[in-house]
């Protein structure tokens, strides 16, 4: 049995041929229209970028009243008309590779920077054991220069210039424990001040 009529019951469609119960479509050359969706930013980025744009148009129009067009510094706590302007420009130097191309070019042009990035926590950490050592050294030789002898009180605590105090029995007790984990250059700042033990790895005073 051959259906026709197939206009009113699949609109949009164009036959070419019969459609039978017991087989379906034949290859009659009908095929389903073709939708072409336009790429569209989705909703929920389109505030961000309204308000993205409003601050920089902000600050597009704070350069423009400065010599040479120079954004002024802004800091963080700056207020425009209720917005937070300076926690804005914060975020931007923060987040920078977060943003697109075109946003950091944009703030390139007011002289905006990416904000600097702290140094690695390892290298913190080494730096501020080489201060400890430096510090409890310069005591140590300062001691030995105001009273003639390398001997050193287990509680005798020393005074730096700077005004820190240094528990200078203490760090000289810790040094010969650990004389195994210094380094070159530590063993031999301490024999160049009469320590023997720390000419080597392992040693008596």
């Amino acid at each position: 049995m051959t259906v026709h009529g197939t206009r009113g019951r699949y609109p949009g469609y164009a036959r070419s041929g019969p459609l039978t119960p017991s087989t379906g479509p034949a290859d009659t050359g009908i095929r389903p229209p073709t939708v072409f969706h336009r790429h569209r930013r989705p909703a929920s980025t389109r505030p961000r970028q309204r308000v993205w744009q409003r601050h920089y148009a902000v600050l597009r129009s704070l350069a423009a009243d400065e010599p040479h067009g120079i954004l002024p510094a802004i800091a963080p706590g700056v207020q425009f008309e209720g917005d937070g302007l300076g926690k804005w420009l914060q975020r931007q130097r923060r987040s920078w590779a977060e943003l697109s191309e075109e946003q950091q070019q944009r703030l390139t042009a007011l002289r905006v920077k990416p904000a600097e990035r702290p140094a690695p926590a390892t290298a913190a950490k080494g730096t501020a054991k080489t201060s400890a050592f430096q510090r409890g050294l310069a005591a140590l030789t300062q001691y030995i220069q105001r009273e003639g002898r390398t001997v050193v009180g287990r509680s005798h605590i020393e005074e730096l210039p700077d005004g820190s105090a240094i528990k200078l029995g203490v760090f000289l007790s810790n040094q010969k424990a650990r004389r195994d984990r210094l380094d070159a250059k530590q063993r031999a700042a301490l024999a160049e001040l009469g320590y023997t033990w720390a000419a080597g790895q392992s040693g008596r005073s």
